[in-house]
């Protein structure tokens, strides 16, 4: 492996050891909660803080799913796209197509919506950009996701 390579991977490991010391127990706080949220409201590590010496936790009723969704019950209901300025510029008018594109080729919106919803719910919210190799065509496609996993996500700790 030649020195460039070698020092490309050094700089890509001290950036992905520097984000996990300092966002890690964040992202592990935000991934409970986002499990939490789905469901698994009383874990053991929760009962066991509630339990108060009883022998049964006393259930209550999980409200974070209502609050989540009438906050983001406004942001689903708006029609959002994504329009540059500068309509009359060519460029602008050929990099709008390219967004148009991508926008209707994607669940863009549903993306949004969720990376909404959990930000709502535990501060952190991402969308990921990427490309993958079209299944028939072969070619590169732009896609567009909400994160599943929070911790899969490496922040800049500068």
């Amino acid at each position: 492996m030649n020195d460039d390579k070698l020092d490309i991977i050094n700089q890509c490991t001290e950036f992905l050891r520097k984000s996990s010391r300092r966002y890690s127990k964040t992202l592990q706080r935000a991934a409970k909660d986002m499990s939490r949220y789905s469901g698994n409201f009383w874990d053991d590590d929760f009962k066991k803080k509630y339990r108060s010496g009883k022998k049964r936790v006393c259930l209550a009723l999980n409200n974070w799913n209502v609050l989540c969704n009438a906050i983001a019950s406004p942001l689903s209901a708006s029609p959002w796209h994504t329009e540059l300025k500068q309509k009359d510029d060519p460029d602008v008018k050929t990099v709008q197509e390219a967004i148009d594109e991508i926008e209707a080729k994607n669940d863009v919106k549903t993306a949004i919506l969720d990376a909404f919803r959990k930000s709502v719910l535990t501060g952190y919210g991402f969308l990921v950009i990427s490309t993958d190799l079209d299944e028939f065509t072969g070619e590169p496609t732009v896609v567009v996701e909400s994160v599943k996993q929070l911790q899969s996500v490496a922040m800049d700790p500068a």
